[in-house]
């Protein structure tokens, strides 16, 4: 469809509403705090696995009072039914790929075997470009890959 994309066209005659609902959404919400506890550890027994989390408000647990209840908390525990986990959980509310992948070279941690991405939300509010998200998306997996030495991303 030539050079404006299908999302872009249908955003424009929408953008009025759009502004105004935004606006209104952020001057009305909410701001949780994230779960308070450990962003790191180890925890069960039997064949090691490096574990990151990283993430947004939701792999900061946002939502949850303590770590145990968030996502970190009850992946490890789940996990650490079968192995020993290592595990570090970098997240911060507001987070969006971008940001998350600057964390993560700032945190200096690894080599990680698995990552766990709670990430997306935020690029989206901010109505980042589908291209651009998946370009910063492939960034971030490049950086897991080489910088870090994951060998699976979820």
């Amino acid at each position: 469809m030539g050079l404006w994309p299908i999302d872009v066209l249908m955003r424009l005659p929408l953008a009025p509403v759009m502004l105004w609902m935004g606006a209104r959404v952020r001057r009305n919400a909410l701001v949780w705090p994230e779960a308070s506890g450990a962003r790191e550890g180890t925890f069960g027994e039997g064949r090691d696995v490096r574990l990151l989390i990283l993430g947004d408000s939701s792999g900061a647990g946002v939502g949850v009072s303590t770590q145990s209840a968030a996502l970190s908390g009850q992946l490890v525990n789940a996990l650490g039914l079968q192995c020993r986990v290592h595990w570090r959980l970098i997240a911060k509310t507001g987070a969006t790929t971008q940001s998350a992948a600057q964390m993560l070279l700032d945190a200096r941690g690894g080599p990680y075997d698995v990552a766990v991405l709670a990430l997306g939300v935020n690029d989206a509010v901010r109505l980042l470009p589908l291209r651009l998200w998946r370009a910063r998306q492939a960034k971030l997996r490049k950086i897991l890959r080489e910088g870090f030495g994951v060998r699976h991303i979820c």
